[in-house]
């Protein structure tokens, strides 16, 4: 049985209630991954970066959610070198600048949800989106200076609210998905994986759209289960 509105099949994970709250224990690990894979891959926000733990935390989720990418990303983890591992976040920043910030000739890809609902910069659902987290108590550092609707934050903001699962904070969730994310992503995720020259932002777009949409189906059978 497949889902019409995503085109990936229906997962076994709601297949019973043991399976149902494995996948409530990853689902922060998938956000975590999602938003960590799509910063800015500076040493701060990558301390300590470990290219081999990532890829298992990645091979992990797409066990759990059955996004069928196991393979590919266990694959790209072994044929791996030494070399490779050590200079893998300096190759992260050169291909995330050429794609989002490169100032010569202008970034490859916008990452801001506005750009792609609203056609500009700072539009009308940039604001929506700062309400939706100030009503959620969620708010980035004094440093932070990109803008509130760069896809990480979103995946971030998303991230903290996946760390609870109580009807409202799911409800939330759901809401702020449906009507800032899901919008699109999907066109974002592709231009990532059409643009990219590396096979690291090449996988993760993969491994993320398909992941995204397995959640929401998640999401909204946690919430029938607690509405019954």
């Amino acid at each position: 049985m497949k889902d019409s509105s995503s085109g990936i099949p229906s997962s076994p994970i709601t297949g019973s209630q043991s399976e149902l709250h494995e996948i409530k224990r990853w689902r922060p690990v998938f956000y975590k991954l999602a938003w960590l894979g799509f910063s800015y891959p500076d040493e701060r926000s990558l301390d300590r970066f470990d290219i081999e733990d990532f890829l298992e935390g990645m091979i992990e989720t797409s066990r759990v959610y059955d996004l069928g990418v196991e393979g590919e990303i266990l694959k790209s983890n072994k044929e791996l070198t030494a070399g490779q591992r050590k200079s893998i976040r300096e190759e992260m920043e050169t291909e995330y600048v050429r794609l989002f910030i490169a100032e010569v000739g202008g970034a490859l890809i916008q990452p801001y949800g506005s750009i792609y609902l609203d056609g500009e910069i700072k539009g009308e659902s940039t604001q929506q989106v700062i309400e939706a987290y100030t009503k959620a108590g969620f708010e980035k550092s004094e440093d932070y200076s990109d803008l509130p609707d760069h896809f990480s934050t979103e995946v971030e903001f998303m991230y903290k609210l996946s760390q609870k699962d109580d009807p409202e904070s799911l409800s939330r969730f759901r809401y702020f998905y449906d009507e800032y994310f899901a919008p699109w992503y999907g066109d974002f995720i592709e231009e990532v994986r059409q643009k990219t020259e590396h096979w690291f932002y090449d996988l993760l777009s993969r491994w993320a759209k398909k992941g995204f949409k397995a959640d929401r189906r998640v999401v909204k059978e946690i919430l029938s289960n607690t509405e019954r």
